[in-house]
């Protein structure tokens, strides 16, 4: 900063001028400038640094220009500040009395060309009064915006902003873009079959897709991207959190109450199937759980259990005393709290058992025999205790008694009323009747060693073609229920959703998934293992090993 004057005379200060959008013209901050160079003109000051934000608002203090004046304020470069008007220094009351507070402990002179700033009571009152009613002003511009933008949302036009990936803007309407569709689409198919953000990205690049700024796809290009409701069709608003009241800053990763936010379905075009956005945002749901910042990947993470007290386990990689690495998982408990003594147990010993045990045990003709009549009696048990069935009986007897005293009192009185009270109460009943029939209908029909294979086939036919640790662990997730690992014996805890009628379907009668186990003594399996196969894998075979896990049949 200068400190040698043209005129000696002239006292040196320092000007700060901002203009808060784009919207706004360039000129103003020309304009705020003119005003102080006026005001310095006949008071014997001269401006001998400029501090000027341009489209920045005034509601929040992370400005780039202004963070720079403070800087200096704070390491007494500055004696004088001048501003057009108090609401360039901030919009924000308590920004303003903070701020007006550090240039008087610094030793600063404020001086606002429009606005006396002054130490009598009258000037202070003044200044509080200029700073309420600039907030004010503030909040309300904002509201009036918030409400021209609602009026917009809700006639599924532009808010602002560009269009996300795969839309163009057409006279405020979203429109499909197809060659970014297809990037799009791509995105979703790869991230519904279970694929990582990394492969997705690798292909998209490969295959020369590009972001709406033309530049190559990052993992922060995804994200967002996977939840984006507007791809099945759903036009959204107001999903983000507004700003904090502390930091002024927005947070994207929160949403807000769902009654805040505006959604109408079919309001754009839909480039995905909402079946296929609700599969990839149930997969990346489901994969996220097994995400962290190991360097190493462990098959069964986030399915593990301790049977001794009950924590989660994760993967662990140890050294034996000949320097040979080797994997284990071991309780939380046991390092976190140091509350659990359950030995470790290497991972390709639960590795092995559970992937045999689902190859060799699960999909076979003997154990879906067996699976067909243990599905039918827990179908049969869940359906008899229904909570729905047994209010809508119930609903339905009282209805009946309902239906005959209003008869009765019909042939007494004649009443119109009471007539259209009748036809409501017997529309009522035979919806009752119809639901109660199909749902006995649906408690009798049994399901086929054929219905089982069917269900089971698919996930049989994705886990060979599986071509990473996270596809794996996906598909394995749709299978295990948990695997719970004590000193003594692993048991494993499969899952299988039961297949659903037309019935069922038509009446939304959902049946809880079958779980069953499968226990095996942790001394035989190790025993088993140390005689027949090399316990020792490196991290470099362990891709090789599952690899060879996943096409097993």
């Amino acid at each position: 900063m200068s400190e040698t004057l043209e005129h000696i005379n002239l006292q040196p200060a320092v000007g700060y001028c901002r203009y808060s959008s784009n919207a706004q013209r360039e000129e103003s901050i020309a304009a705020q400038k003119r005003a102080i160079g006026s005001y310095c003109a006949i008071s014997g000051y001269e401006i001998v640094e400029w501090y000027c934000d341009e489209a920045v608002s005034g509601t929040t203090d992370k400005r780039p220009e202004f963070q720079r004046l403070i800087s200096d304020i704070e390491n007494h470069k500055v004696k004088t500040l001048i501003v057009h008007k108090l609401d360039r220094f901030s919009r924000n009351k308590k920004d303003t009395f903070n701020y007006m507070d550090l240039c008087e402990d610094c030793g600063v002179k404020l001086i606002s060309v429009s606005e006396p700033i002054g130490n009598s009571p009258a000037d202070k009152m003044m200044v509080t009064v200029l700073s309420g009613i600039n907030e004010y002003y503030s909040l309300n511009l904002s509201g009036e915006v918030m409400k021209g933008m609602k009026e917009n949302a809700y006639k599924c036009e532009s808010t602002g902003g560009p269009p996300p990936l795969g839309y163009d803007m057409v006279n405020k309407k979203l429109v499909i873009n197809e060659k970014e569709a297809e990037a799009v689409r791509l995105i979703y198919e790869m991230c519904a079959e279970g694929y990582g953000y990394g492969k997705i990205i690798d292909r998209l690049n490969l295959l020369g897709y590009r972001t709406k700024k033309g530049n190559k796809f990052a993992k922060n290009s995804l994200c967002d991207l996977i939840t984006n409701e507007k791809y099945k069709g759903v036009y959204v608003f107001n999903k983000r959190s507004s700003k904090a009241k502390r930091d002024k800053k927005r947070n994207n990763h929160k949403y807000k109450p769902d009654e805040e936010i505006i959604r109408i379905p079919g309001g754009c075009p839909a480039i995905v199937s909402e079946e296929l956005w609700n599969k990839a945002n149930s997969v990346r749901k489901v994969t996220g759980k097994f995400k962290s910042n190991a360097k190493r990947q462990y098959l069964l993470t986030g399915m593990l259990v301790c049977g001794e007290c009950g924590a989660k386990m994760h993967g662990n990689l140890r050294t034996s005393t000949k320097g040979h690495k080797y994997m284990t998982y071991r309780c939380n408990n046991r390092i976190n709290q140091h509350s659990c003594s359950k030995k470790e147990i290497r991972t390709e010993i639960v590795d092995d058992f559970v992937l045999d045990e689902i190859f060799k045990n699960f999909f076979t003709d003997a154990t879906i025999s067996k699976l067909t009549d243990a599905v039918n009696k827990h179908k049969s048990k869940i359906l008899s205790s229904n909570d729905r069935y047994q209010n809508v009986k119930e609903g339905l007897e009282a209805d009946i008694k309902t239906r005959d005293v209003l008869i009765e009192a019909l042939e007494e009185t004649s009443s119109i009323a009471i007539s259209s009270r009748i036809k409501e109460i017997e529309e009522k009943i035979a919806t009752s009747q119809s639901f109660i029939l199909n749902y006995k209908k649906a408690c009798r029909t049994k399901l086929t060693d054929d219905d089982i294979k069917a269900a089971l086939e698919p996930l049989k036919e994705r886990m060979k073609k599986a071509e990473s640790i996270e596809q794996t662990k996906l598909i394995l997730s749709h299978l295990i229920d948990k695997i719970v690992i004590s000193d003594s014996e692993i048991t494993l805890y499969l899952k299988f959703s039961v297949p659903q009628s037309e019935e069922e379907k038509a009446e939304e009668i959902d049946v809880e998934p079958f779980v069953f186990d499968s226990t095996i003594s942790r001394k035989a399996i190790e025993t088993y293992k140390s005689l027949n196969q090399e316990l020792y894998v490196s991290p470099d075979m362990f891709k090789t090993r599952l690899k060879s896990f996943t096409y097993r049949n």
